[in-house]
């Protein structure tokens, strides 16, 4: 789950749902680096798929009682949450040998070695990358070269979606999510960005700025969300609080 806080709620949307957010942005990817190569559709899948193990999660969404604030994705108990991890590949695994590939390193990029679990995690996936790479037989350099640039995307589209669902629409610079006030990681590798990273500002409310700008035109996100009130939550609990709050959007438009 995205968490924001407000003094009197909590804004909550659902991973699968930014997950969907990424998918939407990534098919208008600018076409000449991405449209006429192989895989194409195995990407967007796995674009669209990459937090499928976090859907039975945020159905009913987990209470933190230590911080007094509902779970999100980042602080989520570990061994739940790679559980799930572990399920969301094996599902899309059964959709797609290669988007299976993809989202199992995308996993693998932010565990930490010095966490016993999560080495544990990232040893199990590298054996499940290993057979996956032998069965497609991607062994050869061109190939994982072009896994290593499919891989970028999901990242890049996946930083993107993130951005505008984690930060509050409309905030400076300074008050964003530390994630991406330096840029998104690996975008400075694409051939069109010249070696800088793509940074993304708040124009305002409603409008994402990029440069430099990786669409092919601007698009508008729609991004749903429930907004859940404290007092409902003291009230009902989490889970009735979150079932009864309305499914609400707000629209966020991508431009350059």
């Amino acid at each position: 789950m995205i968490v924001r806080e407000t003094p009197e709620s909590f804004i909550l949307i659902a991973q699968h749902t930014h997950a969907t957010l990424s998918g939407q942005l990534a098919e208008h990817w600018k076409e000449e680096f991405f449209w006429q190569q192989p895989h194409t559709p195995e990407v967007l899948l796995a674009i669209y798929q990459h937090d499928r193990g976090w859907i039975s999660l945020d159905e009913v969404p987990a209470w933190d009682v230590q911080h007094a604030q509902v779970f999100s994705f980042i602080g989520y108990p570990l061994q739940t949450k790679l559980l799930h991890y572990t399920r969301g590949i094996d599902e899309v695994e059964a959709m797609n040998p290669y988007a299976a590939l993809l989202c199992s390193r995308h996993y693998c990029s932010f565990m930490r070695e010095e966490n016993i679990q999560e080495k544990e995690f990232v040893e199990q996936e590298l054996k499940r990358q290993h057979t996956l790479i032998e069965r497609m037989q991607l062994d050869d350099p061109a190939k994982q070269q072009l896994a290593d640039y499919h891989f970028r995307i999901l990242q890049l589209f996946d930083d993107l979606s993130l951005y505008v669902c984690i930060n509050q629409p409309g905030v400076s610079k300074d008050e964003e999510f530390p994630f991406f006030k330096n840029g998104f990681k690996n975008s400075d590798k694409f051939a069109f960005t010249h070696g800088r990273k793509i940074e993304a500002y708040w124009k305002n409310i409603h409008t994402v700025s990029l440069l430099p700008f990786p669409l092919s035109r601007e698009y508008t996100v729609a991004v749903p969300y429930k907004e859940v009130s404290k007092k409902d939550i003291q009230q009902r609990g989490l889970a009735e609080a979150y079932q009864i709050a309305p499914l609400q959007t707000y629209q966020v438009n991508i431009t350059s």
